[in-house]
């Protein structure tokens, strides 16, 4: 077998350097392939080599996925335990004020506060990780829950007293109409 040794460690700046050969370098020997050399052929891949790798990637599958799980029911509960506090805090209301209309806006009301701001605090937090902003990646989610949570409650109060005047309104043309 021929090899051909070249130089190793010389920096290659382009294509046409690297195929540039310098003859001085070079040199043709003939050798015979030793025990443990690069060209010994009965070195092969190990099956147990084979079996770790294989063992050791399932297992990294495994806590990946165990991980994404354990979030997923971490946020579940988190959205649920908000859930339940906003649904309770609206039949307090309902039942101190003795009123189905007080439970109905407050449930309303608190239910667009906090979805707009989880909605703020993740639209602004995704801007901030694009690059659009230029504060932390905190401070936008805290900007963005700040602003949700103060855009929610305007809008579910214009939304409230909006959907008010058109019962109202239609209540008043159903009675003028008979």
């Amino acid at each position: 077998m021929w090899v051909v040794t070249l130089s190793y460690g010389q920096a290659v700046d382009s294509l046409e350097h690297a195929l540039r050969v310098d003859t001085t370098q070079i040199g043709a020997v003939r050798t015979a392939p030793t025990k443990g050399s690069i060209l010994d052929d009965t070195d092969d891949f190990t099956p147990m080599l084979g079996m770790f790798a294989l063992v050791a990637l399932g297992f990294a599958l495994f806590c990946i996925g165990a991980g994404v799980v354990l979030i997923g029911a971490l946020l579940c509960i988190l959205f649920g335990l908000v859930a339940a506090g906003v649904l309770s805090a609206s039949l307090l209301v309902g039942l101190k004020t003795r009123s189905v209309t007080a439970t109905a806006k407050t449930l309303w009301v608190l239910g667009s506060t906090t979805t707009s701001l989880l909605v703020g605090a993740v639209a602004l937090g995704i801007l901030d990780r694009v690059g659009a902003l230029a504060v932390s990646t905190g401070m936008a989610m805290l900007l963005g829950a700040l602003s949700g949570a103060v855009v929610g409650f305007v809008v579910a109060q214009v939304a409230w007293w909006a959907g008010k005047w058109l019962l109202r309104h239609a209540q008043n043309q159903v009675m003028s109409a008979s």
